[in-house]
C-alpha cells in the first residue's frame, strides 16, 4: 500500500492536467537552460512553460550526470489539460510532465519526440484515448529513447494508478483535484552506479514524521550517465521553481 500512495501522491503533478522559441537561451539558477520547443520563460526565480497546446515543449540543461545524483524542484499546475471546454465537459482530458534523464546528446533547439539516448521518467493522464488503451487513465511510465526520433513506452514501467489502488478514476481525480495550484515538491535520487532510482512521496515530511518514504526501482546504468537532462510537458502549462542538484 506504500508503493501505491508513493504512486498516487506523484500524480498531483497530473491534476486535472487537466509560438514556439527556437535555439533560445535562459539563465535559472545561474545555469543556462536551452529552449527546443513550447513557451518557456523565467518570471520570480521560477521556470514556466505556458503553451497549453504542443505536446513536445521540452527545455534542456547541460549536466554531467555519474555517481549518485539527487534533483529538488518544485512543481505547480498552471493550465491545460483537455483540447477544448467542450472536451473538458465530456471529461475528456490529456496532459503529461517528466523529465529525461542521462541524455548523451540533446536534441538543442529543435523539437523531437525523443532526445538522444536517454530515459524519460513521466506522469501521464488520458481519459481521451479508448478505455483498452495503454494509456488510459492515470499512469507513472518510464520511456526508452534511442535517438531524436525513436523513443518507446517501456511495459515493465507503465503502471496503471488507479487501477492499482483498487479505486475509480472519477474518485482519484475529485482526491487529486484538491492539489491544483500547490507547489509539489519532487525529490528524485538516481544512482548511476547500480542504476537504483528512488522517487520520494511528497507527501511525508521526514522533519515532521521522522522518516521519509520511495518508491525505488531499477533501470540500466549505462544508461544513466550522460551529458544533459531535459523537462518536457504535453498540453500542460506548468511552473517548476527551487531546483537543486547534488552529485556525489
Amino acid at each position: 500500500m506504500k508503493l501505491l500512495k508513493v504512486i498516487l501522491s506523484l500524480t498531483v503533478l497530473l491534476l486535472f492536467l487537466s509560438g514556439a522559441l527556437f535555439a533560445q537561451t535562459m539563465q535559472y539558477g545561474g545555469t543556462e537552460w536551452t529552449v527546443s520547443y513550447g513557451n518557456w520563460s523565467m518570471a520570480a526565480g521560477s521556470l514556466i512553460q505556458k503553451d497549453t497546446k504542443t505536446g513536445l515543449a521540452r527545455i534542456d540543461i547541460r549536466l554531467p550526470q555519474s555517481g549518485i545524483m539527487q534533483y529538488d524542484f518544485t512543481v505547480r499546475y498552471n493550465a491545460g489539460g483537455y483540447s477544448d471546454m467542450a472536451a473538458l465537459a465530456a471529461g475528456k482530458l490529456h496532459a503529461g510532465f517528466g523529465a529525461h534523464i542521462g541524455v548523451d546528446k540533446a536534441f538543442l533547439g529543435k523539437p523531437s519526440w525523443g532526445n538522444g539516448r536517454s530515459y524519460l521518467l513521466w506522469l501521464n493522464l488520458d481519459t481521451a484515448v479508448p478505455m483498452n488503451s495503454k494509456h488510459y487513465g492515470i499512469r507513472a511510465q518510464v520511456y526508452k529513447s534511442t535517438d531524436n526520433v525513436n523513443m518507446d513506452l517501456m511495459d515493465a514501467y507503465n503502471i496503471d494508478i488507479v487501477k492499482a489502488l483498487g479505486a475509480t478514476l472519477p474518485w482519484a481525480i475529485n482526491e487529486l483535484s484538491k492539489n491544483l495550484n500547490v507547489d509539489i515538491p519532487i525529490k528524485i535520487v538516481i544512482n548511476a552506479n547500480t542504476g537504483e532510482i528512488k522517487v520520494y512521496d511528497p507527501t511525508i515530511d521526514p522533519n515532521r514524521y521522522g522518516y521519509a518514504y520511495a518508491y525505488v526501482f531499477k533501470l540500466d546504468p549505462a544508461m544513466l550517465k550522460g551529458n544533459y537532462v531535459s523537462i518536457r510537458t504535453n498540453s500542460l502549462s506548468a511552473v517548476f521553481g527551487n531546483g537543486a542538484v547534488s552529485i556525489k
